[in-house]
């Protein structure tokens, strides 16, 4: 099996064992190592089947499971899909911006930390500002809800449920393939 980082890609994509980027001409753009596109792909796709299960699971949670037509149901489905991913995206970005300042052996852990408190706080945010503000959906008496705001628990679980069942799907095959990357561990195995 092919690995991203093995030295002989880092020395064909300019990656020195150091992490400094070499021999590449300023008219070439930057390429990523063999394979972290398919690796983000596979995230991106187990991501998104993901929160789709897990909307579908908690429509009965949902006022519109009772009162909505089967078309509402659909759109509320893609909609709410399309929305996580979008706020996954977002959420993504922003625990790799605050977990490249930790020192290398702790990014890992810095990237989760940050990605499922930025996710669960957006999202306790967002439930409590279309449910009890704009009063753009509500619950049913099953939702369980979490003081203080009267937000739902399950989409708040959701948030840490769906990022970690993500990262174990997909995490068997990244590391084998990330096995001997400096940037996956902090190591340098040059």
């Amino acid at each position: 099996m092919t690995r991203i980082c093995s030295t002989e890609n880092r020395h064909e994509e300019g990656l020195q064992g150091d992490g400094r980027v070499t021999g590449i001409s300023e008219n070439v753009p930057p390429r990523l190592p063999i394979g972290i596109a398919e690796e983000c792909l596979k995230l991106v796709v187990i991501f998104l089947l993901l929160n789709a299960a897990w909307e579908i699971a908690q429509l009965p949670l949902y006022t519109l499971w009772q009162d909505g037509t089967r078309g509402s149901i659909a759109y509320a489905i893609a909609h709410c899909t399309a929305g996580d991913l979008v706020i996954g995206a977002w959420v993504t970005a922003i625990a790799a911006f605050a977990a490249r300042f930790g020192a290398a052996p702790m990014r890992k852990r810095s990237f989760v930390i940050s990605f499922l408190v930025v996710g669960l706080g957006y999202t306790v945010f967002s439930e409590w500002l279309n449910v009890h503000v704009r009063k753009s959906w509500a619950y049913t008496d099953l939702m369980p809800l979490l003081p203080p705001l009267g937000t739902g628990f399950t989409p708040a679980l959701q948030w840490i449920v769906v990022p970690l069942l993500t990262w174990a799907a997909a995490g068997n095959a990244a590391r084998s393939r990330l096995s001997g990357c400096p940037l996956e561990s902090g190591r340098n195995n040059s």
